[in-house]
């Protein structure tokens, strides 16, 4: 049986691009809760305890490129499929 941080790391690395948000799941928590728990693991991140080992070692030692990369990913996810396309990126076929 793994133990559950062996588990998640293992399952971060299947998935890519994951954002995972454990504890959540209770009935208690409606979305403007889960909504909030985002927006303050994103506006004050732990990276002493990292889902994402590359990123965390980027805001600890390089900050300035940290933030250009979040911003580049942010604003990559805003692209349409065909400006993706048009750009000669690779879109997946859903």
């Amino acid at each position: 049986m793994l133990e559950r941080r062996a588990f998640v790391k293992e399952l971060l690395a299947e998935r890519g691009d994951l954002l995972v948000v454990c504890g959540l799941g209770s009935p208690t928590y409606d979305v403007a809760a889960i909504l909030t728990s985002i927006q303050s693991l994103l506006h004050d991140p732990n990276p002493n305890s990292p889902a994402n080992a590359e990123a965390a070692q980027l805001y600890r030692e390089n900050m300035k490129e940290y933030v250009r990369r979040v911003r580049a990913t942010v604003e990559d996810s805003w692209l349409e499929d065909d400006e993706r396309v048009a750009a000669g990126e690779e879109v997946e076929a859903e």
